[in-house]
């Protein structure tokens, strides 16, 4: 991923050899002994994570994206093909975190299947990618059954913000409150939004998810008396109350979410495709815009 990063802004022409030397090195060291997809780690016990398979799936998609490539498009249609067929539950519709050597959910903490709905919708905003690169409507199925699942057993109704964790039925595992996973919902509601063409009601989710990341995550009301939020800085995680911290730590993964989804944002409010390259490009132009106020003010105020 940032390889194409890197040449989006660049355009160096040793990109494409490293980003083919990459993926090779992957195909030869992280192969799982199942035949699907690949393991966690190389030097360790055979384990299957969706987690790094997401993340795998996301730089293919901006590497057939910039750099259309054979290799890239073969290994993104394999990712595809591992989701519809190994990760996402037929009978749930949903995405575990772990499992086995054969691809079966394991189950982990209170006896059950790990869902996060976080993960169900950085997903879904994956797969409707891979549906505008590729025309296929498979991947959409998918995406709508887990943006469905999220949206209908992921949201704590007291605070509208996402749980950490549900189990495949829809039963609250982990009630806590990270930033992260609403980020990934907002980037979901984005994607929704654009392909039903901006109707209001789906301006109207983009924009109160907005506000609730606001309100909730980059104000200081959840901090002791007296405290404030440095210029940049962010709540990571609440307790389920949704006014209580629960960490004393943010991990380095967190930003990635945060400037993900804005960057998703901006995009969105500027009206560029999917896969613009330069998104922060003239954005002082395209924030201050005229007569419709900043493009985050035209989206607060769908």
């Amino acid at each position: 991923h940032a390889i194409i990063s890197i040449y989006t802004r660049n355009y160096t022409t040793s990109a494409d050899a490293n980003a083919l030397q990459s993926v090779a090195h992957i195909g030869a060291c992280m192969r799982s002994p199942s035949g699907l997809g690949f393991v966690a780690r190389s030097d360790g016990p055979v384990r299957h994570s969706q987690n790094p398979h997401m993340h795998l799936f996301e730089a293919v998609l901006f590497l057939c994206a910039y750099l259309p490539h054979a290799d890239f498009a073969g290994l993104a249609a394999e990712l595809f093909a591992l989701a519809e067929q190994s990760l996402v539950d037929a009978a749930s519709g949903t995405i575990a975190e772990e499992f086995d050597d054969d691809w079966r959910a394991i189950v982990g903490q209170n006896s059950q299947i790990w869902i996060e709905p976080g993960h169900q919708f950085e997903w879904a905003w994956l797969l409707d990618h891979y549906a505008q690169l590729t025309g296929a409507s498979a991947p959409l199925r998918l995406a709508d059954g887990l943006y469905a699942f999220g949206e209908s057993h992921g949201i704590d109704p007291a605070t509208g913000l996402v749980f950490d964790a549900v189990s495949p039925d829809g039963h609250v595992l982990a009630p806590d409150l990270r930033i992260w996973p609403n980020t990934e919902r907002l980037k979901a509601q984005i994607v929704m939004a654009e392909r039903v063409g901006r109707k209001h009601a789906a301006e109207a989710a983009v924009a109160d998810n907005l506000a609730r990341i606001r309100h909730f995550y980059l104000h200081a009301r959840a901090l002791p008396e007296g405290g404030h939020l440095r210029e940049g800085w962010w709540i990571d995680y609440l307790r389920a109350d949704g006014r209580t911290i629960k960490s004393d730590h943010v991990p380095a993964s967190t930003l990635y979410h945060i400037v993900s989804a804005f960057s998703e944002l901006i995009r969105y409010c500027d009206n560029r495709e999917p896969f613009s390259c330069h998104t922060w490009d003239n954005t002082d132009s395209s924030v201050d815009s005229a007569a419709g106020g900043s493009s985050f003010d035209r989206v607060a105020n769908a």
